[in-house]
């Protein structure tokens, strides 16, 4: 999720992972370097309309009719208002928090 291509992780990290095993969530464009294969090409899903990991996820969870729990809901708004920030889609200025965003 919210990952999908070999540039963004580590070499240690890149031998964990299977391609034709993986099904990859996102919101940004298949990067040259996926992990997509013609093999699992169709387990793919990736919504560029969506400005947030988060909010794909959720969408994916609402088409499949599956609730997801308040505890789930926050943390995926939580990945939102993350994502939106880096963006500078949303300004976030909290002083003297316990948990800077």
């Amino acid at each position: 999720m919210d990952f999908n291509g070999l540039e963004r992780i580590s070499k240690e990290q890149k031998k964990l992972f299977k391609p034709k095993d993986l099904m990859i969530i996102d919101h940004h464009h298949l990067a040259d370097t996926t992990f997509i294969n013609a093999e699992n090409k169709n387990k793919n899903y990736v919504d560029e309309t969506s400005k947030s990991c988060s909010g794909v996820l959720v969408r994916f969870f609402e088409a499949l009719n599956i609730p997801l729990k308040k505890s789930q809901l926050e943390n995926l708004y939580c990945g939102m208002l993350s994502d939106y920030k880096k963006s500078n889609l949303v300004k976030i200025n909290i002083k003297n928090s316990e948990f800077p965003i």
